[in-house]
């Protein structure tokens, strides 16, 4: 209730000053600063592409039901396939569960019996978060959440490829907004600010 009243005080108060729509103004202020980050970085001398093995990759959460299907290894040959230059600027990448932001964001799935994160059950005794991953805009970090796997479930080694890929294909997927967001200045003027084209747009590069 506090907040409700908090918020609605707030918005009168921005209206008797004259602001009416602080999301576009919001939107606005997010294209300038992506403006200025293109000034910076041309500015910038080229600087030799960074290399997979220099991403540092690091596990956040551990859980006994949680699974990691990719390892490093397998992450540092993927990376070292992606046009050079494309790593630049990341920082790092983290395996985490991520269930505070999944739940937070996502609209559908079921919570599944371990961590209660939203999810939908590919296989019995796996379930795949519905949202497996993000790129961190202010952090330039790309995070990836793990796998639930009941103690009974059986992988095959078909089971356990297809997994991998999953994961692997998320890891590309949100480099390439890290990409949209770092080096694309064509169309500069949306560039990360909208979100249906960055999504297009990072499909495309997966």
């Amino acid at each position: 209730m506090s907040r409700s009243i908090h918020s609605n005080l707030s918005k009168r108060l921005l209206e008797k000053r004259g602001y009416r729509d602080w999301a576009e103004i919001a939107k606005k202020r997010r294209i300038k600063r992506a403006v200025r980050e293109h000034k910076i970085s041309a500015l910038q001398p080229d600087v030799p592409p960074v290399t997979a093995a220099a991403i540092p990759i690091c596990v956040r959460n551990t859980h006994p039901r949680l699974y990691f299907a990719a390892s490093r290894e397998d992450m540092v040959q993927i990376l070292e396939l992606l046009p050079p230059g494309s790593l630049n600027c990341l920082a790092k990448v983290v395996l985490r569960a991520g269930t505070r932001y999944v739940n937070s964001h996502a609209t559908e799935g079921i919570p599944d019996p371990y961590l209660y994160r939203k999810s939908v059950e590919l296989m019995p005794g796996v379930w795949l978060p519905v949202i497996r991953g993000t790129y961190c805009l202010e952090s330039n970090s790309v995070e990836l959440f793990g796998y639930v796997t009941a103690p009974d479930a059986h992988l095959s080694s078909e089971h356990t490829l297809e997994l991998r890929f999953q994961m692997l294909r998320t890891l590309v997927h949100e480099v390439a907004h890290h990409n949209d967001r770092t080096q694309r200045v064509a169309r500069g003027r949306w560039r990360m600010d909208d979100e249906a084209k960055s999504e297009r747009y990072a499909n495309l590069l997966t």
